[in-house]
């Protein structure tokens, strides 16, 4: 032996070296992972050479100190050099045990090694001559053997997962070839800073090369200057989830890495879901600031009427009655970004507040901080801030902010049974905000031809200048119809958006000559215009024709006063197919012509007088089961094919709901252990939401209650419609589940308002449309106590639960109700309805 190896225990391994010590070698060592029935054995640099030629005192000193197998940690000794076998396959021969070693060099990574390319893995080595290959990862976690076999050209495996580059990219010394793995999920990183990004093409083809219990948890890592996730959600039609940042050493952070490889700051948003052509979700985050009170998920309440919002490229600050603009949804950058979005003006409160919280962010985050206002007066309230000096960017410019113009949706009938009115959605340049209109709409046969009406000249212009003054921003929403259709918002004040499908309401009789009935939803808001749609069946509407070009206002004749609606009867059955003669439809012309948005209307006439003339009538509760099902029932086979057969196509269209639910949260699949069960539950439980006061069967309502229990529960308060005034002392019940409304929504809800405190609640949201997010379910058997009856509304309790913290909690959310100005939406009657006491 040309020199002194000294063969040593350290911790569970055994450590070869030159006898003058080797940190990197025994550092290694000691951070091994024990593993059963194996020893690993490190070789430091010095020694590797007498390990390749198994040098009989080596082997011996081996012999001794090893017990079972071997993983002999030693580069490229799994791999055979021309004319010779591998030194892993002679020492397995020399020890009689099996030995695993790496085909390539070796990489340490926080709690393991890795085998970078160009070796493949880890080999094992018999005695008897065989072999058999393994993955790069040591310790292997249970996603290695799930990546793709073959990858597209420019990408490689690293620590994380997979790593997709720009097949012209140039060799590089990056960070995230070292980045410990995550046991949990693999990570498929894109691109890399200040280079070109890769081909969406190329992450969907590794996304689609896993295996299906791989996809279901996989998070890409986007490491692009202008963001890769959008377009890789768009290429791949599924939704994606998406890290913020670098993960740092502890795991709970993530870091920002600029294009010349400097660490900056740490985002608060750590993962988000990115679906195809709709804005991101944050699903994980830190908070700002922890006085700071949670309002929804990555929200929170900044000063009254003000909030926070937590997103990929920082904080939005904006008003309740403001909606994100999806151009606002940038990726992660180099600066921590505070966008500011102001409606009317901005209080010196908020700009107080806003100050506040800009001084306690952390300091990477001071250090990397820009102020983006969004708006001519965003930006004179940003010079008040003073902790923003010389940190204020300029208004973005209109090419900066997402614009629609004249964008033309038809009327449609969803695959459910809803009717989607025909609308003009025109966006005005300057203040970015969205107008919409609804239109009347002519039948001639089987067909529906909707026109657009005209406004004033000088209606419009009223509009429009209001619409500057206030600076009033809305979103769209898309919805799952036939074709994909913006849904106005209401234009009152105060301005708060809300968008939602209006329901073809059911017919008691023919289908007057006349002009056509209102719907059913628009005879419980007093505020809304007729939408003057036709009722007709959903089967005998067909594909609607192209529209036609309305003529200038200047040659529209003034039409004479709008003639009442006629009474409708809302017979509560389905709606029966009406065959409607062409001679029998009123031509465009015999229509009555659409008001402002802006401007009231008396509501129609009614079959039945309300109790109180100023009172809606809320909804009739859902005729009560002869046997009433627990909250705890389990649904079995035969009720679920029930179900399905009494739903039919709704059903299908309830699948495809629950289907994007569980892309965008798999953990939701281990809830249960029979997938066809958990799919059917919960597709019910979108049935009911759609439908809260249909009549259903007690399978249905087995079904409801085990997918009610599959949801994330809300602890909070919640509001519901009454049609009575219950006494102080009172305890009423739930026989059926039933839905409400969280007290933050700025929904009116007609009756009488009884605010609950609950724990029990059911979430709806991500299984619902967005227009419903702020709903949930009481479930069946639910107990309320009434606590108090304070001006007008009725104050209760999950009974069982602490009297004077839930009475504080409802007193406050009962006076933020009253100093808001609640607006009357389509559809509030399903949070409405009677409760039995007792």
């Amino acid at each position: 032996m040309d020199q002194e190896i000294t063969v040593e225990r350290v911790g569970g391994a055994v450590l070869v070296h030159d006898g003058r010590g080797d940190a990197a070698a025994a550092e290694l060592a000691a951070a091994l992972p024990v593993e059963r029935h194996r020893t690993a054995v490190v070789v430091g640099a010095a020694a590797a050479a007498a390990v390749a030629r198994l040098d009989p005192w080596v082997v011996a000193d081996l012999d001794e100190h090893v017990q079972g197998g071997v993983r002999l940690l030693a580069a490229g000794a799994g791999a055979a050099a021309p004319g010779a076998l591998p030194p892993a396959r002679l020492l397995a021969d020399r020890l009689g045990v099996e030995v695993i070693a790496p085909d390539g060099p070796l990489t340490a990574v926080p709690g393991g090694v890795f085998v970078p390319p160009p070796g493949t893995g880890w080999v094992a080595y018999r005695p008897d001559g065989g072999h058999r290959r393994g993955g790069p990862r040591h310790p292997a976690p249970w996603w290695q053997d799930d990546l793709p076999a073959d990858l597209p050209p420019g990408a490689t495996q690293v620590p994380l997962g997979v790593w997709v580059r720009h097949p012209d990219a140039p060799a590089r010394d990056d960070e995230i070839t070292t980045c410990p793995q995550d046991p949990a999920r693999p990570v498929v990183v894109v691109g890399a800073p200040g280079e070109q990004p890769p081909e969406p093409s190329s992450v969907r083809i590794v996304l689609k090369g896993l295996s299906d219990a791989a996809r279901d948890c996989v998070v890409l890592l986007d490491r692009t200057a202008a963001g890769l996730a959008q377009p890789v959600a768009d290429e791949l039609g599924a939704p994606v989830r998406v890290l913020h940042g670098l993960p740092t050493g502890d795991g709970t952070r993530l870091v920002h890495v600029a294009p010349d490889g400097t660490r900056t700051w740490q985002p608060f948003a750590l993962e988000s879901v990115y679906r195809p052509t709709a804005p991101p979700v944050v699903d994980r985050w830190v908070a700002p600031l922890p006085r700071l009170p949670l309002i929804a998920p990555a929200a929170y309440r900044l000063a009254p009427g003000w909030r926070v919002d937590v997103v990929a490229r920082g904080l939005l600050v904006r008003p309740d009655a403001v909606e994100p603009d999806p151009a606002w949804h940038a990726p992660t950058g180099s600066t921590a970004d505070v966008l500011l979005a102001a409606g009317p003006e901005v209080p010196a409160q908020v700009v107080a507040a806003l100050d506040s919280l800009i001084a306690a962010l952390p300091a990477d985050a001071k250090a990397h901080l820009r102020v983006v206002p969004l708006s001519s007066l965003a930006a004179e309230a940003a010079t008040r801030l003073s902790t923003a000096r010389g940190k204020v960017a300029p208004v973005p410019t209109r090419s900066a902010t997402r614009t629609f113009e004249h964008v033309i949706a038809d009327v449609v009938v969803t695959a459910d049974g809803r009717v989607l009115p025909a609308t003009l959605v025109v966006a005005n340049p300057r203040t970015s905000w969205v107008r919409a209109t609804a239109e009347p709409t002519t039948l001639k046969s089987t067909a529906v031809e909707p026109t657009t009406p005209k406004l004033a000249a000088e209606e419009q212009a009223a509009e429009e200048q209001a619409a500057e003054e206030s600076g009033r921003i809305c979103g769209e929403l898309d919805v799952e119809a036939v074709a994909q259709v913006r849904v106005p918002a209401q234009a009152v004040a105060p301005p708060h958006p809300v968008e939602r499908a209006l329901p073809l309401p059911p017919l008691s009789t023919a289908v007057p000559a006349m002009a056509p009935p209102p719907m059913a939803s628009l005879a419980q808001a007093t505020t809304a215009p007729p939408l003057g749609v036709p009722s007709v069946a959903a089967p005998s509407v067909s594909a609607p024709t192209p529209r036609k070009p309305a003529a200038p206002a200047v040659d529209e004749p003034e039409p004479a006063d709008t003639p009442e609606a006629p009474a409708i009867e809302l017979a509560p059955r389905p709606l029966p197919s009406v065959p409607v003669a062409p001679e029998d439809v009123p031509a465009a012309a015999e229509l009555p012509p659409l008001t402002a948005l802006t401007t009231a209307v008396a509501p129609p006439v009614l079959p039945q007088a309300a109790p109180e003339p100023a009172a809606v009538p809320p909804a009739a509760p859902a005729p009560a089961l002869a046997t009433e099902v627990p909250p705890d029932a389990r649904s079995t086979p035969e009720q679920r094919h029930e179900v399905r057969q009494h739903l039919a196509n709704r059903y299908d269209v309830a699948v495809r709901a629950v289907a994007r639910l569980l892309a965008e949260r798999p953990g939701m699949r281990t809830a249960g252990t029979d997938h066809s069960a958990l799919v059917a539950e919960l597709a019910v439980v979108r049935v009911f939401a759609l439908n809260p006061s249909e009549d259903f069967d007690t399978a249905f309502h087995t079904c409801l209650a085990a997918g009610l229990r599959l949801l994330p529960t809300l602890r909070g308060v919640v509001v519901r419609g009454l049609s009575d005034l219950p006494a102080v002392g009172d305890v009423l019940r739930t026989p059926a589940p039933v839905l409400a409304v969280t007290a933050a929504s700025d929904c009116a809800l007609p009756g009488v308002e009884l605010l609950i405190w609950t724990t029990a609640a059911r979430r709806l949201s991500g299984l619902v449309d967005d227009d419903q997010a702020d709903d949930v379910v009481l479930p069946a058997q639910t107990r309320l106590r009434v606590l108090a009856v304070e001006d007008g509304r009725v104050l209760a309790v999950e009974d069982g639960l602490p009297v004077d913290p839930a009475l504080t909690r409802l007193r406050a959310a009962a006076t933020r109700r009253a100093d808001a100005s609640l607006d009357p939406v389509e559809g509030s009657a399903r949070w409405c309805g009677a409760l039995p006491v007792g």
